[in-house]
């Protein structure tokens, strides 16, 4: 996905398309996150929320890399200077 073809993302707590149309997503504040690392659980992403508190979901090295990924997008969609209307 270009830059170009990065879809409007919603502000907190409005409801948003899919980028494939197919389902609505809330967007949330994200406050904070952390990695947990326990033994007894598979290495886990903690993302603290406005709305949902946190949530956690188990990594591992392909979730890693799709997530370098996208972010590199949106870095790059974020540093694109902003049309003045």
């Amino acid at each position: 996905m270009s830059v170009e073809s990065v879809p409007r993302v919603a502000a907190p707590g409005e409801t948003a398309m899919a980028p494939d149309g197919s389902d609505e997503f809330r967007i949330v504040r994200l406050l904070g996150s952390q990695t947990v690392a326990r033994p007894d659980q598979p290495v886990a992403l903690m993302l603290y929320t406005d709305l949902f508190g946190p949530i956690a979901f188990p990594l591992n090295e392909q979730i890693v890399g799709t997530l370098r990924r996208d972010l590199a997008i949106a870095e790059q969609y974020l540093r694109q200077p902003v049309a003045k209307a």
